[in-house]
């Protein structure tokens, strides 16, 4: 259809590339008629919708305990999410941010379980004197020893990325480090392996894929 590569006239390659296009329109509308079999289980998986993301997200707000301004000394009164399905506020902001990490950023789930607490940070003020907050997603370092049976692993050599936070998101990780996960580990005395989200009882080990998978699928 390219005159540059074949030896067409300009009025040949119009003519031929309106007659492909008639050929694909009559497939493309005899594969929009086909209907599932009812012969076949038809568990196919396909994208959520706006909707479904909307209602999905606003179900795994954290909910925020009382908290008093430091600066003003104003009082800000609990807010709770009666939908969120998880009791603790540790799991709630948790399981949040893997969320929001996945549906926003997409992050895959081998790649939320392999951030540490440096992943994130702010960056050096730009010309204009704005600081960003950034997210790098890259292997774990060699320093910190994966106590996981079978760590996760990045797909591909691209899947090392620096990533624009949302000062919101940001501001949500730097909470759930400060105020509910840190805490643990000081509460039980334990050594800090430095990888992101972990798991609220017992050792404080690394979230696997299976304890996300579980989340989705039980919760």
């Amino acid at each position: 259809m390219n005159v540059k590569y074949q030896n067409l006239s300009p009025t040949d390659a119009h003519n031929i590339q309106k007659n492909n296009e008639k050929v694909l329109a009559a497939e493309i509308k005899s594969f929009s008629s086909l209907s599932v079999s009812n012969n076949e289980p038809a568990n196919r998986y396909k994208s959520i919708t706006k909707i479904q993301y909307i209602a999905l997200n606003n179900m795994l707000i954290p909910s925020t305990p009382e908290f008093t301004d430091i600066d003003t000394g104003e009082v800000y009164e609990a807010v709770i999410n009666t939908q969120n399905p998880f009791k603790r506020g540790f799991e709630q902001y948790r399981n949040y941010l893997i969320h929001r990490l996945m549906y926003t950023y997409g992050l895959r789930v081998a790649e939320c379980l392999m951030l540490t607490k440096d992943s994130i940070g702010p960056t050096l003020p730009d010309a204009r004197g704005d600081v960003h907050y950034v997210l790098i997603v890259q292997s774990l370092p060699n320093d910190i020893e994966d106590p996981r049976k079978r760590p996760p692993s990045l797909k591909t050599v691209n899947s090392h990325r620096h990533i624009k936070l949302d000062i919101d998101d940001y501001s949500l990780l730097t909470i759930y480090i400060e105020s509910y996960r840190d805490p643990v580990f000081k509460k039980k005395k334990t050594k800090d392996h430095n990888i992101l989200f972990i798991k609220y009882t017992g050792k404080l080990t690394p979230l696997t894929y299976d304890a996300v998978r579980s989340f989705y699928k039980k919760k």
